[in-house]
Order: C-alpha cells, then structure tokens, then sequence
C-alpha cells in the first residue's frame, strides 16, 4: 500500500536491495526511466534561463518539450512504477499460495493458483514494454536537449540519454525473460515480435548515444595534442 515514490531516498533504495521481489526490476526500470526524464526537465528550464541567442531561437521547441516531459512522460512512468509494484505483488502472492497448495498436496489448488500467476503475470509483462515505448519516445526529444540545449548542460543531458537507454534495456530484459519462462503462444510470439522492434530501436539510440560520447571526448583537442584511444566497436 506505500507510495514508494514517496519514500526518503535511502528507504527507496534499500526496498530495491532487501531481497524482495518488491519494488523489482519493472520499477528499476520505470524509476531509471524518471530519472533520465526528470534530467531533461533541468535541461529545459536552464535553457529557458538563457538570454543567448541561439537559446532563444529555441525557446519555443524546449517550451513544448517541457510540456511534454511535465504532462505525459512523467505521469505515465510514475504509474507505470506503481503498476509494476501492484501487478507483480498480485503474482508474487499467487506464486506463494501456488507452493503451499503444492506442499500440501493440493494438486487443484496448486493448479488454480499456477494459472492465476500465469494470467497476472501476462499484465505484468506488458508493463515493460510499455516503460519502453516511452522512453524509446522520450530519448529522441533528449537528443535534442543534448544537441540545442545548455552546453554546459550537456552532462545532464548526456545522463538523461544513459538512464533511458538503461530503461528500455532492462525492460527488454524483464520482458524476454518473462515470456521465456511461460509457454509458446500466440500472446508470446506477439510479444516477442514488439520486443525485437523494441530492440532494434534501442540499438540505433545506443549508437547514436556512443556518438554523442565520442563527439565530446574529441572536443577541445587540436592536432598537437595527443588523443587517448577510446574506441566503440
């Protein structure tokens, strides 16, 4: 029943690190996810600040992705992260009742409770690639922030890319060991198939954020001046 969001930080991060299943790896993703989003939002509000002109030529674009991160990106993860808490408790209990029915020798209650953890934990999987599919949305507006906001923002910025590439990663993991675990069905195949598209996408946005790292390693060096080897292969 707690709103973890609004626990102390400190209380937030040892609920992930007591050996539960709760808060788990949904909301890990889905709270990687806030932060990255909630680093674009600083971006935005510096870049605002700014009476240079080249941020008030994009005064208008930083105000509508401001917007955007405050109205839809935000609300949508924090009730990703709750539902994550809520739909894998269900099956974490499921999952409980399912081994004392088993240990008991209650092979109907035993099955009863099996097929109530399978049926939850269908809902539980989607939520994934739902943190996913936002922050897939999110990071294309981040490099943007990157790119035209602050430039002595830019490690906000650049965190806020890392933390939803780690989002729409971990998610991916949560989803394709989820649907291993289940049996082979039209509903996994179709989620197999949204997770490969996920993927792709994921690895284009890696890429591109690789670039962004390299592009300033280079920066501030000239030709007289020995380069270190850090090399993306």
């Amino acid at each position: 029943e707690t709103d973890l969001l609004n626990l102390p930080t400190y209380e937030l991060l040892d609920k992930f690190g007591q050996g539960s299943h709760i808060p788990g790896s949904g909301s890990a993703a889905a709270f990687s996810g806030l932060l990255g989003i909630e680093l674009m939002r600083t971006v935005c509000k510096l870049t605002l600040n700014r009476s240079e002109e080249k941020y008030v030529n994009v005064r208008d674009e930083f105000t509508i992705i401001l917007k955007k991160i405050e109205s839809e990106f935000i609300p949508q993860l924090v009730e990703l992260f709750q539902k994550d808490v809520q739909v894998f408790g269900e099956v974490s209990q499921f999952r409980i009742q399912r081994d004392l029915a088993k240990k008991a020798g209650d092979e109907k209650e035993e099955n009863r409770w099996a097929r109530s953890a399978n049926n939850r934990l269908k809902d539980a999987t989607n939520l994934p690639l739902d943190i996913a599919r936002i922050c897939l949305d999110a990071i294309d507006y981040a490099f943007i922030l990157f790119d035209s906001g602050f430039q002595s923002a830019r490690g906000d910025s650049g965190a806020a890319i890392s933390n939803l590439l780690s989002a729409i990663s971990g998610s991916l993991f949560i989803t394709l060991i989820n649907i291993r675990t289940g049996r082979k069905s039209s509903w996994s195949e179709k989620l197999r198939e949204e997770a490969e598209v996920l993927g792709n996408s994921y690895g284009t946005k890696n890429k591109l954020a690789l670039s962004k790292v390299l592009g300033l390693y280079k920066e501030g060096f000239n030709s007289d001046v020995q380069q270190l080897n850090l090399k993306f292969d």
